[in-house]
């Protein structure tokens, strides 16, 4: 007959424990990709708008609900956290 490993009470929960760690480091890693990836996508947006020439972005209305400083501080809180 084969045998079955029984857990008591605190090995189970302990077994329960770690799978959710490991569910939370994957989730974690996973949401660090999509956040670098993100990034990457606003630099490039970033760097297309400040190489439109000072004349043509002088013709165009201010964008709405976007500051430079801010955005600036979102990115570099961004990257920062990345490095960590």
């Amino acid at each position: 007959m084969k045998k079955v490993d029984v857990w008591t009470p605190d090995e189970m929960f302990l077994q329960q424990t770690d799978l959710a760690s490991q569910l939370a480091q994957a989730r974690i890693a996973d949401l660090e990709a999509k956040l670098a990836e993100l990034l990457q996508v606003t630099l490039g947006y970033k760097e297309w708008v400040i190489a439109v020439p000072d004349e043509v972005a002088a013709s165009l209305p201010a964008m709405p609900g976007i500051d430079g400083d801010w955005a600036d501080e979102v990115i570099d809180g961004a990257q920062r956290a990345l490095k960590k």
